[in-house]
């Protein structure tokens, strides 16, 4: 019977939870009971309730624990749900592509194929969420991820170039991408229009390891540090009615020890036709 009436048990119950005190409090009175006064025989019973207390206790607090870790975890999936909601207004298409994916299963077989598959997808996976971006839709080897930020998705497409590359997997996958900007419709789970179209048009236009952007995105980002934007001209895209500027993004570190070396050759190509002419 459980001591309703008792000053320890509400002291008890303030301290570990009305739930867990109804679980042990038949056992606490016999636990008061002996402590007043019992024979062997009783201490021996309570060390054995004791036992059975602690055992419950423990078990009551796992439970607990587990049901807040539930709670949090709960939460945790509805920010992730939030976040993958689709996306509204002006948005930074990303579309990401493995080139000549088939020919390299053709190569490699299966088994290594979907190995290496799944390391790029995880690659890409992490790199949009550490920059604020949404994976609008897994497109096989390849992704439609969308951005609020122009800057947050070049800055995406350098990082999954950069971490290819890091991780090895560059010199198996040549990844190409594309970008474009503007404000998509929604279909059901799905996102359609003119931007969307476009996005995957550039990406058409790129090669294995290449980023390529419109100029669209180029105004919308403004200068980015450590990167420049090498310009390609109008392109014409299958299914665009009016021609594009493209730009490559590239780093700026990638291009100053060529472009340096180039100079460099031209000089002393220059300076070796003067000495054949007498000129020096």
């Amino acid at each position: 019977m459980i001591p309703w009436d008792q000053w320890w048990f509400w002291l008890i119950a303030f301290i570990f939870g009305s739930g867990i005190v109804a679980m042990v409090g038949e056992a606490m009175a016999n636990i008061i009971k002996a402590l007043r006064g019992g024979s062997a025989k009783e201490i021996k019973e309570l060390r054995r309730e004791l036992q059975k207390l602690q055992e419950e206790l423990a078990e009551a607090k796992a439970a607990r624990r587990l049901l807040e870790l539930q709670r949090r975890l709960s939460r945790q999936e509805l920010r992730r749900i939030e976040r993958q909601a689709l996306p509204e207004g002006v948005t930074v298409f990303l579309f990401t592509d493995i080139e000549d994916f088939t020919a390299y299963l053709e190569r490699h077989g299966d088994e290594r194929a979907f190995r290496t598959l799944r390391r790029h997808h995880e690659l890409i996976r992490r790199s949009a969420e550490r920059c604020g971006g949404l994976i609008v839709k897994e497109l096989g080897d390849g992704f439609l991820l969308s951005f609020s930020s122009a800057k947050r998705a070049l800055l995406c497409a350098a990082e999954i170039q950069q971490l290819l590359e890091r991780s090895g997997l560059g010199e198996e996958l040549q990844v190409r991408m594309g970008l474009h900007a503007g404000e998509p419709i929604k279909d059901g789970q799905d996102v359609i229009g003119h931007a969307v179209n476009v996005a995957e048009r550039v990406m058409d236009q790129a090669e294995g390891g290449q980023i390529l952007l419109s100029q669209l995105v180029k105004e919308l980002a403004g200068s980015l540090e450590g990167f420049q934007f090498v310009d390609l001209g109008e392109r014409r895209l299958k299914g665009v009615r009016q021609p594009v500027r493209l730009y490559r993004l590239e780093p700026v570190r990638a291009l100053a020890h060529p472009l340096d070396s180039e100079i460099d050759r031209e000089l002393e190509e220059l300076e070796r036709r003067l000495r054949e002419e007498g000129d020096l």
